[in-house]
């Protein structure tokens, strides 16, 4: 616990906010006075929906070439109805890929899992990577 606070100390030094200095750990491992990282860093939360909005537009796109493709449904539905089905279908998608998405630990982060099972901590700094670069300088 000491480097991470020491790595902790030395982004507020750099001027970085505490808010853009989440951690991540285990629900039964005390942070004293890190603050803890939020259900977006924690969950899938945010990239889920992109992931489902994706696959949600490609059988979209599907189901409107389904229907442009029989004559007379083209004739009747394809300037309105057809651009509707996919634009349903991404919403759709993305919806439900987020609700899931809070349930399923944080996929960009893959190669931590093992060690915050085993307890350890995870300090995310939460910045653009060229503010970074030019307020701290990697040791």
């Amino acid at each position: 616990m000491r480097s991470g606070r020491k790595r902790h100390e030395q982004l507020l030094l750099a001027r970085i906010g505490e808010r853009h200095i989440p951690v991540i750990a285990r629900e039964d491992v005390t942070l004293d006075d890190l603050s803890n990282a939020g259900m977006a860093q924690q969950t899938d939360l945010l990239p889920a929906p992109e992931r489902g909005g994706t696959i949600g537009g490609l059988v979209g796109a599907a189901a409107r070439a389904a229907v442009v493709s029989i004559p007379s449904a083209a004739a009747t539905l394809g300037g309105i109805v057809s651009p509707a089905i996919t634009l349903i279908r991404v919403l759709f998608g993305a919806g439900t890929a987020g609700m899931n998405g809070i349930a399923v630990p944080n996929t960009r982060i893959p190669r931590f899992h093992d060690a915050l099972k085993d307890g350890a901590r995870l300090l995310i700094v939460v910045v653009r990577t060229h503010a970074l670069s030019e307020t701290w300088h990697y040791p």
